[in-house]
């Protein structure tokens, strides 16, 4: 899904209420109708543009929170970084922990505030709102209609992290310890199924996370294969090979591999740093930097007057 070129510039406006102090008598009513519709639907693209910028970072966030609770922590654990003073209550990385949990519990905020972003009243009203269009230039219905492809990208891309969030929440904290506690001593035709499907929830949910990364980004062909192999590595070994190998404890692995993840973590804030010399994707649509949607200037008749005020500030919204 490639999201290119696909700005909407952020325009610095007075108030239109100020402007009828500075109008002269000679214009009309319908001039300054039309300046107010103007700046109403700058604002409203811009505004709903705004809302989603901020709720597309805080699911890139979120999945950055994903991987370091569930590789960075692992590891921690699983070299004695990270344990508790009791050695009675020691943690271990075939269950939920305490950091695990309090990790999780941010990692769900997170996510619920991007959605409220998302989905909020300013996002609909980016497409919605908007009244009397056809007497503004055609300019304003290709805004609209890419605001729309923004939107309708965001959520696509938000349903699939919140997807790949499910199923992780799912096998961490229903299924691996049911499978625990409930065939803990007897192996039956049911256990193995429901094994081998949590298994393959545990491969698959860092995958779709890892999918999501790469969009967000934009990360070219050779980075996203190498992110989509680590983790696919690190998970069959964390899952002893979907449970087909049982003579080796083959997950003693994971930890080891998950000492790479801050590598992730370091390449999301250079990528965020330096985001004017970077290509991205989905990232891209909510920066101001070069290419934009050219909106259509105020009515010839009202920049005369104070025309600084209606130009556009690339970068503003940064």
């Amino acid at each position: 899904m490639k999201l290119r070129n696909s700005y909407v510039k952020t325009l610095s406006l007075s108030s239109p209420e100020s402007w009828s102090d500075s109008l002269p008598s000679e214009v009309e009513e319908s001039d300054l109708r039309s300046a107010n519709t103007h700046y109403t639907t700058h604002t409203t693209i811009n505004s709903a543009l705004r809302y989603l910028r901020i709720g597309a970072f805080l699911t890139f966030v979120g999945i950055n929170l994903r991987f370091i609770i569930g590789n960075i922590i692992n590891a921690l654990i699983f070299f004695n970084i990270l344990q508790p003073g009791n050695p009675a209550h020691r943690y271990d990385i075939h269950a939920p922990s305490i950091p695990d949990m309090c990790g999780d519990v941010v990692m769900t905020l997170v996510f619920a505030a991007a959605y409220l972003f998302i989905a909020s009243n300013r996002v609909k009203n980016g497409v919605t709102g908007l009244h009397n269009l056809q007497e503004l230039s055609s300019q304003y219905f290709v805004a609209v209609k890419r605001l729309k492809n923004h939107i309708h990208s965001s959520k696509n891309l938000f349903s699939l992290t919140a997807i790949g969030f499910s199923l992780y929440f799912l096998s961490r904290y229903f299924l691996s310890p049911g499978l625990e506690v409930v065939f803990i001593e007897n192996i039956t035709p049911l256990s193995r199924v429901l094994n081998i499907l949590n298994d393959v929830i545990k491969i698959g949910s860092p995958l779709i996370f890892a999918n999501v990364y790469c969009k967000y980004l934009s990360t070219n062909r050779s980075l996203a294969l190498v992110l989509y192999v680590f983790f696919l590595v690190r998970n069959l070994f964390a899952t002893n090979m979907l449970g087909l190998i049982t003579n080796y404890d083959l997950h003693i692995g994971a930890p080891f591999l998950d000492v790479l993840t801050p590598l992730i973590m370091i390449y999301s804030v250079v990528s965020i740093i330096f985001d004017d010399k970077t290509e991205s994707g989905l990232r891209e649509i909510f920066h101001l930097d070069a290419n934009t949607i050219a909106l259509p200037s105020i009515p010839s008749s009202v920049p005369k007057l104070s025309a600084p005020s209606f130009r556009a500030e690339p970068g503003n919204l940064k």
